[in-house]
């Protein structure tokens, strides 16, 4: 299945409710490319909100993942695999100094904040700042079981596990300029982060070039789809196509899905204030949420960034996913599109049609293939 050739970086893996994702990167000199990428659809009963419910057809599709690539060759079986944010627990938390040894205190601060027994999690943390009195750490945690079950279905697939990671980890990777260790010289900002998928979504605060916090949202772009097809009386494709070309325009399709969308954006808008108010809260020295990147397939909807401007009163756009890779965007597009095919192949409409931010879906898996090249020593 795999070839030898190329630089051989681990595999960014991505394990979606409804879709696997995959990306190698590669690296010559300062030069951070893509080598090769592919994304399939799962049915609804594989993955629910991130548990795996059907062995057999997870590993099926695994194997139609990385032996098919869209784009490029796959030249390894190692993988960064990631964790899915509704089974994980990750915060950064102040720790005072004390003469007691720090992996003890960690330990005892993770059974204050971590919502489950100590004995039925993985946990795992790293010091982000210290004064004179106390350290900055950043927990993360998850359930033992959930570990467990990827890295059983991982192996069965016969790749090679590097790592396993919480996934607004590798979001914060892609998408963040001071997460590149050729970056860290970038002024610390007060960042948000919506990662809108299919049938879950999650905020990130990224502050003092770390996660802040990150918590679940209600939010599913696969309810809002649904409601278009049953309103519409259309079928699931046309009404996911209808949600992204139509959007928030109340010009689009009498208003219909505006009002359907309007919905959503709302109750988005309620846990977004929510979660900054919180952050004032509790990290009162930090200042402000300054901006807001939105990320993943439900992040296509035409105009939900100056909805969420407006609403909200802090600036909102689409992420970058190429804020730490060297791609020229302009002949690239090939490379996230949904048929692989090179930019010069796609036309005009297809680039600012229900395609053009497809890859925004692909900013977890873009995460975790950096983890091996950032890392790398």
């Amino acid at each position: 299945m795999f070839l030898t050739k190329g630089n051989n970086y681990p595999l960014g893996l991505d394990f979606s409710d409804l879709s696997l994702k995959f990306v190698q990167l590669k690296r010559s000199r300062d030069q951070i490319e893509v080598q090769s990428s592919n994304k399939i659809n799962l049915a609804s009963n594989v993955m629910d909100k991130g548990e795996i419910k059907n062995d057999e057809a997870l590993l099926n599709a695994l194997g139609d993942l990385l032996a098919k690539p869209k784009f490029g060759t796959v030249s390894t079986n190692e993988v960064n695999a990631c964790l899915p944010d509704t089974k994980t627990f990750i915060k950064l938390i102040e720790v005072e100094k004390s003469p007691n040894p720090l992996p003890d205190i960690i330990r005892v601060e993770v059974e204050k904040h971590v919502p489950l027994a100590i004995k039925d999690v993985y946990f795992d943390w790293q010091v982000i700042f210290e004064d004179r009195e106390k350290y900055g750490v950043l927990i993360g945690a998850s359930p033992k079981s959930i570990v467990d079950r990827y890295l059983e279905i991982l192996r069965r697939a016969k790749l090679t596990i590097s790592s396993l990671e919480i996934e607004s980890v590798a979001v914060c990777r892609a998408l963040i300029k001071q997460e590149s260790p050729k970056q860290n010289d970038v002024a610390p900002a007060n960042i948000g982060i919506i990662d809108i998928g299919a049938k879950r979504s999650n905020m990130i605060i990224y502050a003092k070039n770390a996660i802040a916090l990150s918590i679940s949202l209600p939010i599913a772009g696969e309810d809002a789809t649904s409601r278009i097809s049953s309103a519409l009386e259309i079928n699931r494709d046309q009404a996911e196509k209808a949600k992204i070309i139509c959007g928030l325009d109340k010009s689009r399709a009498q208003g219909i899905i505006r009002d359907i969308l309007t919905d959503m954006v709302n109750q988005l808008v309620d846990r977004i204030n929510d979660t900054a108010e919180f952050f004032a809260n509790h990290y009162p020295t930090y200042g402000p949420l300054q901006e807001i990147l939105l990320c993943g397939g439900g992040s296509n909807i035409k105009d939900i960034e100056t909805t969420i401007t407006d609403k909200t009163g802090i600036k909102t756009g689409l992420a970058d996913i190429y804020t730490n890779i060297t791609e020229d965007k302009k002949n690239s597009f090939g490379l996230f599109s949904p048929n692989g095919k090179n930019a010069k192949a796609q036309n005009e409409e297809e680039k600012s049609g229900p395609n053009r931010n497809f890859g925004l879906s692909f900013t977890t898996a873009i995460g975790l293939a950096l983890r091996g090249i950032f890392h790398h020593k």
